[in-house]
């Protein structure tokens, strides 16, 4: 594969995970999203190169993947631009070699003369907050600015005045402008067409709107920006975005229209996130260190994949739930981090297992909706298990974001019924439902959910009923009192009116607590015990 700039290129001195020394586990990293750092440090990587492939292979030319934060986004698009450009460090730093870089890989194993080089824009919106119109334009400007500097540095040309690049005078070009120019220069240059990956591309659309900003005059500069990706398709290779949700924004940003939205296709379910077989794998999964953790709990290793399973499990990327069932990397991988040490296994063992995802700050945006129209929840989950196409349209705003986000998944009712929406796993079970407790409910809400035995049995709200009544009667009468007094007159965050917003959260509750097939209470974190 050829490669660029003047980076002298080594043997890297580290060891890919197949071969790690002396037998030794390499190590789970929570906090490493970039590919080439992962590998030389010889940290654990479960091979996701063969999904990728195929995710390549596709023949659109403009492709979006969506999936929950911290759900290996990063990684992926990481990946990628080393499969297209090998690895392109700054000036005066070793170059890995790319055969060592996929050493053990999927990748690794085909023919070089296969592989396809393009150089490669990185363009993360994750970091752009912008909440007007000029804040929008100078982040976007100061985005494409950032990787026209980084392919200077490797001897390319930029199609722009080292003054601009260097903050000696002001840049007077639009950041589509500024795109195109750099677009040209790299095709001109390396006789092949850029690709570009946009990572968590609906970021600065979230920021406008928390802010209370997101006008068509403030979303201008963005849909300017990418409007430049189809109007230089025949300068680009691909291009490639990742974000939570795209269906949500259609109608405010038309250029997506021309992405293929590869979210629900159960084709490219795993390529990001984790299996049950990469869990089993020791070659190129994870297998080894469930190994290590089960004796470090005195377990089985079918024992505790199914405890990981039962927490951490459980997210479908097709629409009719019938696809592989997919792991939260993010929480597996800290959950098998706890078991390294001592310390983390008695935790485990007395507390139980921990909700990384939830506590990394992913219920923000949950709570913000939840404060803007709590009582929506309800038509999301109360649909007798059905799963309406609506909660993936922008007719309903709260279960798109519920499903995108991952607080929901989509599940098969089996037989002809149809699929319906659920919690995946215990822990986004047991987050939703704190999160319920501490917004709407207040501190004391604990005593009033019924224990994880009370839904034992019942199917379907109305059967219900006892239930209900025994959990509104624990409920402090003044509690109740004052979630009935108008909204003006109730403090805190929510500006609802009392009675609707007091019977959302119940039925809300109820349905979190799986009555209709038993479930577990928000307190109850399952701790980790022999079954015999």
């Amino acid at each position: 594969m050829p490669m660029i700039g003047k980076c002298e290129t080594v043997a890297s001195q580290f060891q890919p995970e197949s071969g790690s020394r002396n037998g030794a586990l390499p190590a789970l990293a929570t906090g490493t999203s970039e590919f080439v750092q992962l590998r030389s440090q010889g940290e654990a990587y479960v091979d996701k190169t063969a999904e990728i492939a195929r995710l390549l292979a596709h023949p659109a030319r403009y492709l979006f993947v969506g999936r929950p934060r911290r759900f290996g986004k990063t990684l992926m698009l990481s990946t990628i631009e080393c499969m297209y450009q090998g690895h392109l460090p700054a000036p005066g730093h070793a170059q890995v070699d790319y055969d060592v870089l996929f050493e053990g890989t999927a990748w690794g194993e085909r023919d070089p003369k296969d592989n396809d080089w393009h150089p490669v824009l990185r363009l993360d919106m994750g970091d752009i907050e912008a909440a007007n119109r000029n804040e929008l334009t100078m982040q976007l400007v100061g985005m494409v600015l950032e990787q026209a500097r980084l392919w200077r540095a490797r001897g390319k040309p930029t199609g722009m005045p080292h003054a601009w690049l260097d903050g000696e005078a002001e840049c007077p070009e639009s950041p589509g402008g500024l795109l195109s120019r750099l677009i040209a220069a790299l095709n001109e240059s390396s006789k092949s067409a850029p690709l570009i990956l946009m990572d968590e591309f609906d970021t600065p659309l979230m920021a406008l709107r928390d802010a209370g900003t997101l006008t068509d005059v403030n979303l201008g500069p963005l849909r300017g920006f990418l409007r430049r990706f189809k109007s230089e398709s025949g300068s680009l290779h691909k291009v490639i975005m990742t974000g939570i949700t795209r269906k949500a924004y259609n109608h405010l940003l038309s250029g997506l229209n021309n992405a293929e939205d590869l979210t629900w296709d159960p084709g490219f379910a795993l390529v990001c996130g984790f299996s049950d077989l990469d869990l089993e794998s020791r070659e190129r999964g994870l297998g080894r260190h469930v190994a290590a953790g089960a004796r470090s709990l005195g377990i089985s290793e079918a024992e505790l994949r199914r405890q990981l399973r039962e927490h951490y499990n459980g997210y479908h990327f097709d629409l009719r739930g019938r696809g592989p069932a997919v792991y939260n990397p993010w929480s597996l991988v800290t959950a098998l981090k706890l078991l390294e040490t001592e310390t983390g296994t008695e935790d485990v063992r007395e507390v139980g297992w921990p909700s990384p995802w939830v506590e990394s700050g992913s219920a923000r945006r949950l709570a913000t909706n939840l404060r803007r129209n709590p009582d929506s929840l309800v038509g999301v989950l109360e649909r007798e298990r059905r799963l309406s196409r609506d909660a993936i349209s922008d007719e309903t705003e709260l279960g798109h974001l519920l499903l995108q986000t991952g607080y929901l998944t989509v599940k098969p009712a089996g037989g002809r019924e149809p699929p319906y929406a659920t919690y995946p796993n215990r822990e986004v079970e047991q987050a939703f439902l704190q999160e319920l407790e501490r917004r709407v409910w207040g501190s004391r809400a604990s005593r009033c959910l019924p224990t994880p035995q009370a839904g034992h049995g019942l199917h379907g709200l109305p059967r219900a009923q006892g239930a209900l009544g025994h959990m509104v009667s624990r409920i402090p009468e003044r509690e109740a009192t004052q979630r009935d007094k108008p909204a003006s007159s109730v403090s805190g965050p929510l500006q609802f009116s009392g009675p609707k917003l007091y019977q959302s959260s119940i039925v809300v509750a109820l349905k979190g607590c799986h009555l209709e097939g038993g479930g577990h209470g928000p307190q109850d974190r399952g701790r980790v015990g022999r079954r015999g």
